[in-house]
């Protein structure tokens, strides 16, 4: 005691309090003494050592009295000890009258008394102490009728909660919240003052869209996370764990339209997963249908699985995400609309009906518009008003293989070779034709239908072949000789007469051998 009060005199203070007990009167050392000698003596078997001269039924009986008498002190010992810590009235003859001692509890927190502690037990007697000092260091602490902590699952299903009534409409109120929820609901975003939850409805509270914005006005700071977390504390501080205060700073952004940047990249707010760094910035939101469009569109062409929530955190994290993708494509889908149309005018493919330049084109369209967008919601707009041109996952297989596309469609050994076989004729003219008319069903149609790069190298190899100059005519072998002709173009009458001749020479020599090729044409 004196030495507290020493410090007192030097001006000390810190969040310290001694809890100083009275001392035990001679009598009650006594008895102290006389139970710990019981606790000892009748500990597992060992009377029987220090009653070696009593019979086995005496020593039953004295085991009884003993331990009797160990309750009885034990009680009077415990009594004694609540009396110390001034938690009780002090049994007679207790404690030592001749050092009398009244007061117990000791502060050096400035501005802090703490009251006598009420409980049935010394230990409950020292949780209310420690409720007293929680409840001075922080007096804005709410009251959660939860054992232990709160976990990051319950907070995260409550936040779940919280974004429904969000997104319900301007009153934020859930008309019905599934059972197992509501406990959670009362138990922890009630005393946040995050939202009130009635029997079945569960509405959102107006405290912290209010509050904030009235702190930021008197300090005029940035909206940073860091100082959100220190205006909490302000008034009368909290004291909440960073995984409550993340769960009310993003229930305020996305009840106010608010988006996370840090270091000028949208970050999606998480649960104990918000840098003090972050900043939120107001954040115009799109229609629900608008976004609902956007999102399919962002999936569809891109791949991205934006969240169905129309936030403001939610709009900053999809724009981000357009924004990294979109920028990769830009170059290549304008090689490709470039490319593609000087390759189809060189084989007579009318771009207007082709769908693979009808998608190329809407995809430069789409990359253009959202480069062009200067504020998120500017891509948002530009996703929701997006179109196809064939449809949309041909336009992002497109864009996804602009490049590829582009260098395949830019060989000009392979196109040469390929635009060579025009000019074949006779009976290889139909293997030509058709290879021409392969390389362009899959210029004109989707990537999404046609791969073009592997068509076009099948195409090649065909052509090479065709190209190559017949092999000459092997040498008959020893004994034999080879007649050759040729005529083309003939009549029914005149292709009669050949055979009729190549028929009797055939028959008027059993061993000759005929070999034979014909191209035969015929009206459509």
């Amino acid at each position: 005691v004196e030495r507290l009060e020493r410090a007192r005199e030097q001006g000390i203070k810190a969040r310290t309090v001694a809890w100083v007990p009275a001392f035990f009167s001679r009598k009650l050392q006594k008895d102290l003494g006389t139970l710990v000698i019981l606790d000892h003596v009748l500990a597992g078997e060992r009377l029987n050592e220090f009653a070696t001269h009593l019979s086995a039924v005496d020593r039953t009986t004295a085991r009884a009295l003993l331990d009797n008498q160990r309750s009885q002190l034990r009680q009077v010992v415990l009594n004694a000890l609540d009396a110390a810590y001034g938690i009780a009235p002090a049994p007679p003859d207790a404690l030592d009258m001749d050092e009398p001692h009244d007061q117990h509890l000791l502060s050096l927190a400035g501005g802090f008394v703490p009251a006598p502690p009420v409980g049935a037990t010394l230990g409950a007697a020292f949780q209310a102490l420690l409720d007293q000092m929680l409840s001075h260091q922080f007096p804005g602490h709410p009251r959660f009728e939860v054992e232990g902590a709160i976990k990051r699952g319950d907070a995260e299903k409550v936040l779940q909660e919280v974004r429904r009534a969000i997104q319900s409409g301007p009153e934020g109120r859930l008309a019905s919240v599934e059972r197992p929820l509501r406990p959670l609901l009362a138990r922890i975003a009630q005393p946040l003052r995050i939202g009130t939850m009635y029997e079945g409805p569960f509405v959102l509270d107006t405290h912290w869209p209010q509050k904030f914005p009235q702190w930021q006005a008197l300090h005029k700071e940035e909206w940073s996370v860091g100082n959100l977390r220190r205006w909490m504390d302000s008034e009368k501080p909290m004291g909440l764990p960073r995984l409550l205060q993340d769960l009310v700073i993003i229930f305020f952004a996305e009840r106010t339209n608010r988006s996370f940047s840090v270091h000028g990249s949208a970050k999606e707010p998480k649960l104990d997963d918000l840098p003090d760094e972050a900043v939120l910035l107001e954040q115009a939101l799109p229609s629900e249908a608008e976004w609902k469009r956007a999102g399919e569109v962002a999936g569809k062409v891109l791949g991205l699985a934006p969240s169905p929530l129309c936030s403001g955190s939610n709009v900053a994290v999809l724009a981000t995400q357009v924004r990294e993708k979109i920028l990769s494509f830009r170059d290549p889908a304008r090689s490709l609309v470039k490319t593609l149309g000087e390759r189809m005018a060189r084989l007579g493919i009318d771009p207007a009906n082709a769908a693979r330049m009808k998608t190329a084109r809407a995809a430069q369209a789409f990359v253009e518009a959202v480069v062009a967008a200067s504020s998120n919601e500017g891509v948002v707009a530009a996703l929701a008003a997006a179109k196809p041109g064939t449809s949309f996952e041909a336009m992002g297989r497109s864009l996804v293989m602009a490049q590829t596309l582009t260098e395949a469609l830019a060989r000009p050994n392979d196109w040469t070779v390929i635009e060579s076989v025009q000019e074949i004729g006779g009976h290889l003219e139909v293997a030509a034709k058709e290879i021409q008319s392969r390389v362009a069903q899959a210029l004109a149609s989707d990537e999404l239908a046609a791969a073009l790069g592997p068509i076009v190298q099948e195409s090649v190899a065909k052509s090479v072949a065709l190209l190559k100059p017949p092999a000459p005519p092997r040498p008959p072998p020893p004994g034999r000789r080879t007649t050759h002709g040729e005529r083309k173009d003939m009549a029914p009458d005149d292709a009669a007469k050949v055979l009729d001749e190549l028929k009797r020479k055939v028959e008027g020599d059993r061993s000759s051998r005929l070999s034979i090729s014909w191209d035969l044409e015929t009206k459509e």
